[in-house]
């Protein structure tokens, strides 16, 4: 009974006799408190909060009619039952006190078993109200939480997806699917809206707001307007956000800069770089966006900052606007949201000459006779025609015909997948289940890069291994290693005679080249960093120390930040 006595019992009553009963009887099961008028016990209700309130009708000054007025006209003791206690037995009285908001009436005299029940009946809705409202609470903290962890990896499923759709040369066929991936998520995306519009409901957070007409966004819904005049920092700590707003903003052609935290972006302006628009996002470890935002402004920096926000609960945007920021763009990133924030932001604040010169570079780029952009185009394919074990015509086809991107695909699948390998080498009845984790991955790594052979192998054993089917395995897993080792070997050989025969000897990379890979990491200007690696990997290198190795190794990760880190240490020595 102690979380009952913790709020306790308010008797009001100004007859001395009946506090000292009421006290006698409830004492040893709740917290007592009196009070011997209506003003005491208004204020003692809304200073201690009791879980009820034994208020007597007829007093002097003022009755118990006027003190549940009150009460139930605060927001902090309208919801505390009150048990009227009277000696009137006109049903009028008592249809008066249940229509003032009473939730039940004692008569007097009283007997002490009858309070104690009707009291004890009180406390027990009480108690089941407050646990109906904490799982309530906790239930929409849950979803409102999900629904922003799930938001943020569809921001990069959706983001990448239209960066990819925004590739003219991809293949029909490719396009579609990838247009099939961002309906999907799409779908996604709103069964996501509609679980937290649901939290926002029971929390009394949902706002509706008139989406007035957008014919004319969704008419200009693909149109990009060139700001190359304009430059913008992004902050966020996941790579795959930071790679989709950089692609998202690419065709604006502006000069993008990210970085990973609310520290380097706060050295970023204090170094004395200044931006046309800062993208900070909003939920970030150890300094987030709106403590970065505030440092930031305490430098003195006036120039905007939009908060990159997966939480779109009712009244964030307020909040932001409160704390430094200029507006607020929700994840996943809508692009005529964002379109709608760069012409707000960047381009509505340029002079009219410079958005002349812009419009005039880019009416010249649309010439007949302007050249055409080289930098996608790729030379002959290195690879051999054919790889044992592989799909080379499904491969091709599947990377858009871009050779360089099925070469990365394919040798961070061989070093991964053999690294894996070495792990199922031996296998014991009680490790099935680690097993069948492994060769998942093996399995879901195989089918993409078409090698069928040795992902159907790997389904096989993953199923039986679920199964905890441990002969199957035992009998087939040596099967599997030759095959995938064969496969990888294969891989690796044909990697290593690409384009060998052609390149030039080297020492070690340029000084000069390495900077612009390390810049162009910092930035997640993924155009720089495979123009930097183009450049890098078409020499042979004899004293790098694997150097080079070791960078393709972490860009085909997605690493860029261990390489920026590297650089850094290595200038500091």
């Amino acid at each position: 009974m102690t979380e009952v006595k913790k709020g306790g019992v308010l008797v009001v009553d100004d007859e001395s006799s009946n506090i000292i009963a009421l006290t006698k009887t409830l004492g040893s099961e709740y917290t007592v408190r009196v009070a011997i008028n209506g003003r005491d016990a208004i204020k003692t209700a809304k200073k201690y909060l009791p879980d009820i309130i034994l208020l007597d009708v007829v007093m002097p000054e003022m009755d118990g009619y006027a003190v549940i007025a009150e009460l139930k006209n605060s927001d902090k003791t309208k919801d505390i039952p009150v048990i009227f206690l009277t000696a009137m037995a006109n049903p009028e009285n008592e249809e008066k006190g249940l229509a003032l908001g009473a939730a039940d009436y004692i008569s007097k005299p009283f007997s002490p078993a009858i309070v104690r029940i009707r009291v004890r009946n009180q406390i027990q809705i009480v108690n089941q109200m407050r646990m109906i409202a904490a799982a309530n609470r906790a239930k929409s903290d849950f979803l409102a939480n999900m629904s922003h962890e799930i938001r943020t990896p569809i921001n990069a499923i959706l983001g990448i997806s239209e960066i990819m759709m925004q590739d003219k040369t991809t293949p029909k066929n490719i396009r579609d699917n990838i247009y099939m991936i961002y309906k999907s998520g799409e779908l996604l995306l709103g069964i996501i809206n509609d679980i937290l519009d649901l939290s926002k409901i029971e929390a009394g957070a949902l706002e509706l707001v008139h989406a007035g007409d957008e014919t004319a966004n969704l008419i200009t819904s693909d149109v990009y307007e060139p700001m190359p005049y304009g430059n913008v920092l992004i902050v966020d700590d996941v790579e795959s956000n930071l790679f989709v707003a950089e692609g998202l903003l690419r065709p604006y052609e502006l000069f993008v800069d990210a970085v990973t935290s609310g520290f380097d972006a706060i050295d970023r302006i204090r170094n004395g770089n200044v931006y046309d628009l800062v993208f900070m996002d909003h939920r970030m470890p150890k300094m987030d966006g709106i403590e970065a935002t505030a440092i930031i402004r305490g430098l003195g920096y006036t120039n905007p900052i939009v908060a990159l926000t997966a939480d779109t609960v009712k009244g964030r945007q307020e909040m932001f606007l409160e704390n430094g920021f200029d507006g607020f763009v929700s994840k996943p990133i809508d692009k005529r949201q964002l379109s709608a924030v760069l012409k707000k932001f960047i381009r509505d604040r340029q002079p009219r000459d410079v958005l002349e010169r812009a419009r005039n570079a880019k009416a010249e780029t649309l010439s007949p006779d302007h050249p055409a952009s080289l930098k996608d185009m790729r030379g002959k394919d290195r690879l051999p025609a054919d790889i044992p074990g592989l799909d080379m015509n499904k491969g091709r086809a599947h990377f858009g015909l871009k050779e360089d991107v099925f070469i990365g695909v394919l040798r961070s699948y061989a070093k991964n997948t053999r690294q894996l390998l070495g792990e199922i080498r031996e296998v014991h009845k009680d490790g099935l289940n680690e097993y069948a984790i492994i060769v998942h991955g093996i399995k879901g790594s195989s089918f993409g890069i078409f090698a069928e052979t040795a992902g159907n192998e790997a389904k096989a054993l993953e199923n039986a291994a679920i199964a905890g089917n441990y002969d199957f395995v035992n009998a087939n897993n040596q099967k599997f290693l030759d095959t995938v080792f064969q496969l990888v070997t294969d891989i690796e050989d044909a990697l290593a005679k690409s384009g060998r025969e052609q390149k030039p000897i080297k020492d070690k990379p340029d000084e000069s080249l390495l900077t612009r890979l390390f810049n162009a990491c910092g930035k997640y200007d993924i155009d720089g960093i495979d123009a930097a690696m183009a450049e890098m990997e078409s020499y042979e290198y004899t004293s790098d120390d694997g150097l080079v190795a070791w960078l393709r190794e972490k860009l085909d990760q997605g690493k860029y930040r261990s390489i920026t880190e590297a650089f850094d240490s290595k200038l500091k020595e």
